[in-house]
């Protein structure tokens, strides 16, 4: 089960992009919609991220903590607004499935 799913963000473990499995390293490592983004921290790090090395690489210098906080941070602005819309446009949909059908 993914985080999102787990804390009942949404009912499903799919990323809302691509319909993988929504798992941290799917989200950081994985879909391409951040390629731009962990390209350029990659530069400045000097290094490709990876599951396997996201911590040691954080660790090395401030800098780099800096970097990679802002990239994730960047990532899940962009999935918290997504998903906010989502929820309205779903909302709003459902309003007006209901304002059709009339009061039961």
């Amino acid at each position: 089960m993914s985080y999102v799913a787990g804390i009942g963000k949404r009912r499903g473990s799919t990323c809302m992009y691509c319909q993988e499995n929504d798992d941290v390293e799917h989200t950081l490592f994985g879909w391409h919609k951040w390629h731009g983004w962990r390209h350029e921290v990659e530069i400045q790090v000097g290094r490709r991220l990876t599951a396997d090395n996201l911590i040691e690489a954080m660790l090395e210098k401030v800098e780099n903590w800096k970097l990679i906080v802002e990239y994730m941070r960047k990532i899940m602005t962009c999935k918290g607004k997504h998903e906010r819309k989502e929820k309205e446009e779903n909302a709003a949909l459902r309003f007006t499935r209901h304002k059709r059908q009339g009061p039961n």
